[in-house]
């Protein structure tokens, strides 16, 4: 698919190149829309884009599903989950490795949570055994929160993903514990809900959930490691923001991709990891209406330094 002109695409040192693709949440893609054929088309074109773009890793931002409505399960629950685990089983079929991160539509029920039915149709199996799976938190009987192991463009990177409802001291330290036990990768966080678009992420207590407070302090701040991290939920505005923060004297990049106005239209967040420019570039684009979106919060790049990616 060509890339429109002006689009920020990096063409040096193609062949260091590779990329990263972010699905936000598709819950609107699932709901009463028997087939999802909107998230197929998604995966079918990561699958068929995964060699000549170089990418390496897809990372759902969660809601995969809406087969929670709050308030207990809705009526075609079992047909989102069918559709949702067939659109993601086409990355499974091309062995693209991709995070989930469970979102708080994705369960049976709300607090405490139960995840029987997102456990039932992505098993630990489903993950485990691949070269790039590194594990999970197996204090959890749920396939809740795992970690992914890859290299790319010279580096080596570990991914950690978590659900929505991390609440304890306990889960914080499992994440931290895992970029701890990587030290030399560079660190990549994921989770449903994380930054707003207002920016904020460090309220404790206050405005966005005690959890932003706890990812800051107990995960980003106490792992050197950490550079980027990702996440979706917000549906306030655009559901949009890159940004970032400084920790420990030290820059980490920050992404929202959440409920945009345009979700039901399958845009994707395309990351392109530039190594020998140490730069990031940010595109977004929807093979269901073969549209880039150029306009500021879709497209940029970020000047992370060379060597850091």
């Amino acid at each position: 698919m060509a890339v429109p002109s002006g689009t920020l695409v990096a063409t040096a040192n193609y062949h260091d190149a590779w990329e990263m693709v972010v699905i936000q949440d598709s819950q609107m893609l699932t709901l009463n829309t028997p087939g999802a054929p909107v998230f197929y088309e998604m995966t079918n074109w990561i699958a068929s884009n995964a060699a000549s773009r170089d990418i390496k890793m897809v990372v759902h931002m969660g809601d995969v599903t809406s087969i929670n409505s709050g308030s207990g399960l809705v009526a075609d629950h079992e047909q989102q989950l069918t559709d949702a685990s067939g659109a993601l089983a086409v990355l499974d079929d091309a062995g693209i490795p991709w995070m989930p991160n469970i979102g708080n539509h994705d369960y049976d029920s709300a607090y405490p949570y139960n995840y029987t039915h997102w456990t039932t149709y992505f098993p630990v199996s489903r993950f485990s055994g691949k070269a790039w799976y590194g594990g999970r938190n197996t204090a959890s009987s749920y396939n809740d929160n795992l970690f992914f192991l890859f290299s790319a463009g010279g580096k080596d990177y570990v991914l950690v993903g978590q659900s929505y409802n991390q609440t304890t001291a306990a889960q914080f330290a499992w994440a931290a514990s895992v970029f701890d036990a990587y030290p030399s990768r560079v660190g990549l966080y994921s989770t449903h809900s994380y930054l707003w678009d207002d920016g904020g992420y460090t309220g404790n207590n206050t405005g966005h959930g005690n959890w932003t407070y706890n990812i800051t302090n107990d995960v980003i701040t106490v792992c050197p490691n950490v550079l980027l991290t990702m996440n979706g939920h917000d549906s306030a505005g655009d559901g949009q923001l890159n940004t970032t923060q400084t920790v420990g004297g030290r820059t980490v990049w920050n992404m929202l991709y959440g409920h945009a106005n345009n979700v039901t239209l399958g845009y994707l967040r395309i990351l392109r990891f530039v190594p020998a420019e140490g730069k990031i570039y940010a595109t977004t684009y929807s093979p269901h209406t073969d549209t880039w979106l150029t306009d500021a919060p879709n497209q940029w790049s970020w000047d992370v330094g060379v060597g850091a990616i």
